[in-house]
């Protein structure tokens, strides 16, 4: 990540990213390049929100980095913290690393990226599509929101009415939100009924999702059970659709405060 966007991030959270001595935390800095800059935004913003909602400080952040194509945040002191990591490495490999726009991991020789098309024309897409158990992972680009009933029939029982630039965020709340249910039901995609554990707590309520739509320009997630884990999961959710344009779901290239900048235009 250049050096202006670090800076920023460690401006904005100097809770998370400034070590005991001033400087920034770690010796690592953030490795990864510009595209991630707005889900580890996105994802600073609600862990802070986090820990002082349970009247705590948050610790400094251990790692940030690319590991075989998507993002590592090693850092996490709640299961809303473990929600809201998961779902921003979920994100990671729906937005490209390199541009910020939409794009899926990809595979050049023995290196995984996540990248947009166009961007290297010699990798190629790697683990999209259906898992060995019949469910959706990562769906290619372009899919329709009338895909996505299908696919998440086991947390979604209602509507999912966001803009063209949110299917994926939509998509991918729903894949998180069902990892952490204590049960995986009926998967109409495939026809089965699957039963194993999730991530959740033991004694969490599996998730039902009743609406996934846009308010006041973020997006809206009504839902039941899921616990902590779900809270957090949700609220990055949100925090990043305020990041992600609507239309053509890019968040970035961004300039160096951070803002999305116009199709066409470089940092």
């Amino acid at each position: 990540m250049r050096e202006a966007l670090a800076a920023l991030l460690t401006a904005r959270y100097p809770s998370l990213y400034t070590g005991e001595d001033g400087t920034q935390s770690g010796s690592f800095g953030f490795e990864v390049d510009d595209g991630w800059f707005a889900i580890i935004d996105a994802l600073s913003e609600v862990l802070v929100m986090q820990a002082g909602a349970d009247g705590r400080e948050p610790a400094a952040a251990r790692q940030v980095k690319e590991k075989f194509g998507t993002l590592r945040f090693y850092w996490g002191a709640s299961p809303a913290d473990d929600g809201a990591i998961d779902m921003a490495e979920e994100m990671s490999g729906r937005i490209c690393e390199t541009t910020g726009r939409p794009g899926r991991l990809s595979k050049q020789g023995g290196w995984f990226r996540t990248l947009a098309p166009g961007v290297n024309p010699e990798a190629m897409p790697a683990g999209t599509g259906m898992d060995s158990e019949g469910r959706m992972g990562t769906p290619p680009l372009g899919f329709a929101a009338g895909e996505i009933p299908g696919w998440r029939a086991d947390v979604l029982s209602g509507p999912v009415d966001v803009p063209t630039g949110w299917l994926d965020l939509a998509d991918a709340l729903l894949r998180q939100l069902g990892a952490g249910s204590g049960l995986t039901t009926e998967n109409r995609a495939a026809g089965t009924l699957t039963i194993k554990p999730g991530r959740g707590q033991a004694d969490d309520e599996p998730v039902r999702v009743s609406l996934i739509g846009e308010r006041d320009g973020a997006l809206r997630v009504d839902y039941t059970g899921g616990g902590n884990r779900a809270a957090g999961i949700t609220a990055f959710a949100m925090a990043l659709s305020r990041r992600v344009n609507m239309h053509d779901g890019a968040a970035g290239p961004v300039d160096d405060s951070g803002n999305l900048l116009a199709p066409g235009w470089s940092a």
